[in-house]
């Protein structure tokens, strides 16, 4: 295989962008690329999302200029990170339910509020947990449908290996409760008990994707 090389993906609000890098060498990046990413237009004031889809779709083609550049088969390891706080919700397939609402949106205010006053402790806007109750509040057909919910580099994670994992730093500032494996507080979940586990794992777990993934062309396990 040759000398081995090391992938870094981010996926941002305002893009997704990836690189190659070589321990070895003295400069170490041998490869970079990026592909822009937009807000959903039309919103109602202080939303703020962005589609899953788009993010995989913009990480296909990092993949695809990465490629250009340098022999991704040289790949030893991937490491992803991206904007914390964003809600991906997922049914018991995997397919998403409906858009991420991002860090940034605002519209859960009321929700964060009350799960503040509930759980005796401050949950900020922006956070997962206002999230989920909103889509609970709001949209009663999509929380039906919600089986998951992952932050937008666990959704690439999981399209990368087929394993939903989350990790436990990031478990705790969504503001859900973190143990072994995610157990979301009672007030979080309206009580519902919908939200299946995710595995918690720490910084240093490694996600194996078992040889099915191709990062030549950008496919992994649906």
């Amino acid at each position: 295989m040759g000398q081995k090389h090391y992938l870094g993906l981010d996926v941002g609000t305002q893009s997704v962008k990836g690189l190659v890098f070589d321990p070895e060498q003295d400069h170490g990046v041998i490869a970079r690329a990026g592909q822009p990413l937009d807000l959903i237009p039309g919103l109602p004031t202080g939303a703020a999302e962005q589609h899953p889809d788009d993010w995989w779709q913009a990480v296909i083609q990092v993949l695809q200029q990465l490629a250009e550049q340098t022999d991704l088969s040289r790949i030893a390891g991937v490491g992803v990170s991206g904007q914390q706080h964003g809600s991906v919700f997922l049914d018991d397939s995997g397919a998403v339910v409906r858009p991420a609402k991002l860090w940034c949106d605002t519209s859960t205010a009321d929700e964060a509020q009350q799960l503040t006053q509930k759980l005796g402790r401050s949950v900020p806007v922006g956070f997962t947990a206002s999230k989920v109750t909103w889509l609970a509040h709001h949209e009663a057909e999509n929380w039906q449908r919600t089986a998951h919910v992952l932050l937008p580099h666990d959704f690439i994670n999981y399209r990368l290996t087929g394993s939903m994992t989350m990790d436990s730093g990031r478990m705790r500032s969504s503001s859900g409760k973190a143990k072994r494996r995610l157990v979301w507080t009672r007030p979080l979940a309206c009580g519902s008990g919908r939200i299946s586990s995710v595995e918690s794992t720490t910084s240093t777990t490694v996600n194996a994707a078992g040889g099915s993934t191709t990062l030549t062309t950008g496919t992994s396990p649906s």
